[in-house]
Parts: C-alpha cells; sequence; structure tokens
C-alpha cells in the first residue's frame, strides 16, 4: 500500500500527497469550471482547483472529469465511474469498521451530532417533540448509500418510525438485514425496505419521505449525477419533506479518489451545486468532535422551494422548515401516508 495513502471510512479518501501538487505548489489560478460531469450554471464565479490521489493536479472540476473520463474509458453516463467504485467496496469487509475504514470508533460521535442537528427547530424539532408526544404523523426516511445499517441503527431509527435503506453493493444489503432484523427504534419503528441500488439509478416512490438522508455517499456522485438525483428525488418527498447532507469537506481543494471513484468536495463547491439544483438551505452545521486529523464534516439540511420542486404542483403547503436560521412554523397535523458509509479522511 503507497505508504502517502492510507484509506478512510466509507465514501472518501485519507490523502496526504509527499509534496503539493504543482498546480497548487505554484499557486496558478484555476479555470472557471464546467464541462464534462459538470453542468455550467452548476458552479458559483468562484473558481475551483484540485488535485487526487496520485498528487495529479486539476485546474478545474472540468478537467477532472475530462481525465477520468480518458482514464477509466467512457463517459459518465456509461457506468464505469460507478462500476469501479462498487468493485472498490466489494473487496471490504462488511462490518461497521470495514465500510469505515478502520475508524469505527468515530461511530458514536459522528451519530449523536446527527441527532443533535436533527433535533434543531430549523430542522426537524417539531416533528420530533410530536413524536415524543404521539402525535404527529408517522415519520419516514431514506437512507442513501445505506451500508450495513449502521446509520439506520444507530441514528435514523431513533428519529423515523420507518427506514428504507438504498445501498449498491449486495453483500453490505445482506449484511444490513442481518443487523436490523428484530431491531426497534425509539418510536416501535424499524427497517422497512433494502433496496441493492446506486443513488444515480434510484428514483423513489412519490411522496414516500419526510426525510432524504445522504451521509458520506455523495462523493461516489459526478457533479451531473448529483444534481439529477436530488431532482428525480424531490417527489419523494412529502409536503415539508427534506434532504440531509452528511459529507467531508475538503479545505481548499477537492480531492479525487482513483481507487474507489469519489471525490471529496469544497465547502464552496457544494453549495454551489446545491444552488445550481435549486435547493434552498434550512440550516447547516459543522461536526465538531471529530479528531484534528480527519476532514471537516459538515451536516447540510436542504429543501425545493415549494413553487420550484420538480413535479410540485405549488399549492401543497410546506410545513416544518425555515431558511437556514429561521425556526420552522408549527406543523399540521397530517395522517399517515400510505403508499455510502462513513469516510472521514485526513486534511488535504
Amino acid at each position: 500500500r503507497d505508504s502517502a495513502r492510507e484509506r478512510s471510512a466509507r465514501g472518501l479518501t485519507l490523502v496526504r500527497p509527499r509534496t503539493p501538487p504543482p498546480v497548487l505548489a505554484r499557486g496558478r489560478r484555476p479555470r472557471a469550471v464546467g464541462g464534462i460531469g459538470t453542468p455550467r450554471a452548476a458552479m458559483s464565479t468562484k473558481r475551483i482547483e484540485g488535485y487526487d490521489t496520485d498528487g495529479r493536479s486539476f485546474r478545474s472540476p472540468a478537467d477532472l472529469w475530462r481525465h477520468d473520463r480518458k482514464m477509466k474509458g467512457g463517459s459518465r453516463e456509461d457506468g464505469g465511474w460507478y462500476d469501479h467504485g462498487v468493485k472498490y467496496w466489494e473487496n471490504i469487509p462488511a462490518t461497521v469498521d470495514g465500510v469505515l475504514g478502520g475508524f469505527g470508533h468515530v461511530s458514536g460521535i459522528d451519530v449523536k451530532e446527527s441527532k443533535e442537528f436533527a433535533a434543531r427547530d430549523d430542522v426537524m424539532g417539531a416533528w420530533l417533540r410530536d413524536a415524543i408526544a404521539g402525535k404527529g404523523r408517522r415519520l419516514a426516511a431514506l437512507d442513501c448509500g445505506a451500508g450495513v445499517g449502521r446509520v439506520t441503527k444507530e441514528c435514523l431509527s431513533d428519529l423515523f418510525h420507518d427506514v428504507d435503506l438504498a445501498e449498491p453493493v449486495a453483500k453490505f444489503v445482506d449484511q444490513a438485514k442481518i443487523e436490523l432484523t428484530g431491531h426497534k427504534g425509539r418510536f416501535g419503528g424499524a427497517a422497512r425496505e433494502f433496496f441493492v441500488t446506486g443513488l444515480e439509478a434510484f428514483t423513489p416512490a412519490p411522496q414516500a419521505y419526510d426525510v432524504i438522508w445522504a451521509q458520506w455517499v455523495l462523493p461516489h456522485l459526478t457533479d451531473s449525477d448529483m444534481i439529477a438525483f436530488f431532482k428525480r428525488c424531490s417527489p419523494g418527498l412529502r409536503p415539508g419533506g427534506f434532504f440531509v447532507v452528511k459529507e467531508n469537506i475538503a479545505r481548499d481543494h477537492f480531492v479525487m479518489d482513483n481507487e474507489d471513484s469519489s471525490v471529496t468536495r469544497t465547502d464552496d463547491y457544494f453549495r454551489a451545486l446545491f444552488k445550481r439544483t435549486g435547493l434552498e438551505l434550512m440550516a447547516s452545521q459543522q461536526q465538531k468532535e471529530f479528531p484534528d486529523d480527519l476532514f471537516k464534516v459538515m451536516m447540510y439540511a436542504l429543501r425545493f422551494p415549494v413553487s420550484e420542486a420538480p413535479g410540485a404542483g405549488g399549492d401543497a403547503p410546506m410545513e416544518g422548515a425555515a431558511p437556514e436560521g429561521k425556526p420552522p412554523p408549527q406543523q399540521q397535523q397530517r395522517p399517515p401516508q400510505k403508499k455510502q458509509r462513513v469516510r472521514p479522511a485526513l486534511i488535504d
């Protein structure tokens, strides 16, 4: 194993190049972003550059995607990027420590702060208070890139009555079923359905979820597929529903892992993609208690304004959510609806 590179948990890579990549070392300003894998309007006017785990530098995301297509052969749409990533994870043990890349000791801290973020008044605090009081609707979530079910078992089952899991690696899904058999969360709910699929191909049933939770998995999506994922999943949210994103954040430059097909993006990079998608930021918070030698981790709660949500009729009320920094309105009561992978990584 290359001593300059260490593995991290599911979704990202630990990166510590021997020397700064030449473009970054010279301080050269990158080109404007856009191009293959990155819709031109997806990025802000801020210039974004990065490097890969072999120390190769990229002047923009477009430069990255052009290189990856050349090296792996074929475009984003032909499946090469995703097949490469899934093959990597098929060789990883189906255990919590396996999907966390040996960083299983951070799981408890991760879960604790995820629950604290969810309980904020500007996220889903009102929903949780109603659920604890035995009021309100039955809450459902989708765990994206669910791995062996760690996030569902330790976190989401205590926030929602029902949780579905989407994961492309079949042996991880098999282990998740074992881990979650008989498990009951805080409100007596449990894992409901298991989908063996990648997010680039997943489409939820209409109004199936209150929250779609994506943690340490979006680095495996290209820019264009991430935007398409959010738009395609919007009709799968119930009125007032939203997305939660929890991901590693590169400090100044994005980092591509050549081994597992993932890109650790900067906060500016993520926010520009959210903006291009049409998502509104409800709340954001940094994970506070991770070791200092790991990448910063950010949590974002995001929603589509009802008038802009793909597939929205424009007349459905948004409940329990508000722009960042403002508490949500009092939730209306509704009858029940019918019907990745941690990758903490060393700082760049």
